[in-house]
């Protein structure tokens, strides 16, 4: 192995009255993880809550955009297992198998880019095939500035192309409430992502997009009950923004 994806006022601003589920404050380190052997057949998603998917606004294991996407790659008899040492979810089953892909969801609740990028080195691993990274709407609910979540980003996707030249970067979802301070943050990031992508050879992926309405409003129908986080219909439309990834070959 090498060295080493919320303020409650804001929430509100944006119309957002949920908080990540206990347990997301102190976390210990997690041991360092092995090789997964899977070589370009692997996925590895490291991310927030959006990753994490499952439990948020009713998703399932079978709900949540990791598994979705797999079945778009062909999958359809998945199975699950613990296979990632985590403090932080020591019980989740955070590995998805397929016969041909399997799949490494390393979303954490509540986390920002800067504590992604802390544990990447420790938790990614040196032969992942795919690496997705999302992450940035916690640091902005926390009113972290820009350049430091940019930064944060910029040295995620370093440390991914380090290991395999297949790396998406994922936009921050919309704005589902009336805060237009937050909403013209997440659209500025999201630039921001895509000029990371242009710059680098990433991927962008584009989120957004996927969950504005059909006639290009914020539409909160991808996130009730609780405004944040993707439901069911939500991480369906998150899977269908990676139908991009028909052009690199998968």
């Amino acid at each position: 192995m090498r060295g080493l994806v919320i303020i409650v006022m804001l929430l509100a601003l944006c119309g957002c009255a949920a908080s990540p589920p206990a347990g997301t404050a102190a976390r210990e380190e997690p041991p360092a993880r092995e090789e997964i052997g899977d070589g370009m057949r692997s996925i590895v998603a490291i991310g927030d809550s959006i990753t994490e998917a499952v439990g948020f606004n009713g998703v399932t294991s079978t709900d949540q955009w990791l598994y979705l996407l797999l079945e778009r790659l062909g999958e359809n008899d998945i199975e699950f297992g613990a296979g990632i040492p985590s403090a932080a979810r020591p019980d989740a089953d955070d590995v998805l198998v397929g016969a041909g892909w399997t799949a490494y969801n390393l979303g954490v609740s509540g986390q920002t880019t800067a504590e992604m990028l802390a544990r990447f080195d420790r938790e990614v691993p040196d032969d992942a095939g795919t690496i997705i990274i999302a992450g940035g709407l916690n640091d902005v609910f926390a009113g972290i500035p820009r350049a430091e979540i940019i930064a944060n980003i910029e040295a995620m996707v370093e440390e991914a192309q380090a290991i395999t030249d297949r790396v998406f970067v994922c936009a921050l979802p919309p704005c589902t409430g009336d805060s237009e301070a937050i909403e013209d943050e997440i659209v500025s990031l999201n630039e921001a992502y895509r000029e990371i992508c242009d710059a680098t050879g990433a991927t962008y992926v584009d989120w957004y997009a996927a969950l504005l309405a059909s006639d290009g409003s914020r539409d909160s129908g991808w996130s009730d009950p609780d405004g944040v986080h993707p439901n069911a219909e939500g991480n369906a439309r998150l899977a269908e923004a990676f139908d991009i990834v028909a052009d690199f070959g998968w």
